[in-house]
């Protein structure tokens, strides 16, 4: 199953993205091993290595631009959330 935004238009960025994203849910596993148990603890590495990977994949195949990322993210305030990520805090770290 797919979560789909509300803004998916096909052809579009969304579903562009939207693909990168899941297909490399796929391929992941096979190359890290599976999550295991405690699996929603490890969900800030599945998910923000998936979206690192989806966007930089995105970029380097031509379907999008450097720019086209960025403001992205700066819309998503992705980009301030990381600007502003000093530390992963030790107890949500303590299951991993």
């Amino acid at each position: 199953m797919l979560h789909a935004p509300d803004n998916l238009t096909i052809p579009g960025e969304a579903f562009e993205f939207l693909l990168a994203h899941e297909h490399l849910h796929t391929w992941i596993p096979r190359r890290f091993g599976a999550m295991g148990e405690n699996e929603a603890l490890r969900y800030w590495f599945s998910e923000g290595f998936t979206d690192f990977y989806a966007h930089r994949l995105l970029v380097k195949g031509g379907v999008w631009t450097l720019d086209l990322v960025h403001d992205r993210l700066e819309w998503s305030g992705q980009l301030a959330a990381f600007q502003n990520f000093l530390i992963m805090p030790a107890t949500f770290l303590s299951g991993v």
